[in-house]
């Protein structure tokens, strides 16, 4: 995705949020949920990153990923669960 795409759907997400979701979203900053990484990936997409999401259900196949694509530095690598977030990189 790229950086412009990003910033646009992070800051729709914060700024037409009802009363109800910013109050998820300021639980899930201090869980450590998804809402908690928006301003870490808003820096990064201001700075011109790119961002890719891959479909990896399983351990092996998130660790496939991990292999191919480590080579290149990613600046993050996160793994969406069904109820957590693994920091890959």
């Amino acid at each position: 995705m790229p950086c412009k795409y990003v910033i646009e759907d992070i800051e729709k997400g914060i700024n037409e949020a009802n009363w109800l979701a910013r109050f998820k979203q300021n639980f899930s900053k201090t869980i450590g949920s998804e809402a908690g990484y928006w301003e870490e990936d808003l820096r990064l997409a201001g700075e011109g990153a790119g961002f890719l999401a891959v479909y990896t259900p399983t351990d092996p196949e998130a660790q496939r990923v991990l292999r191919v694509l480590q080579p290149l530095n990613p600046k993050q690598m996160r793994r969406y669960m069904k109820f957590a977030i693994e920091r890959l990189v």
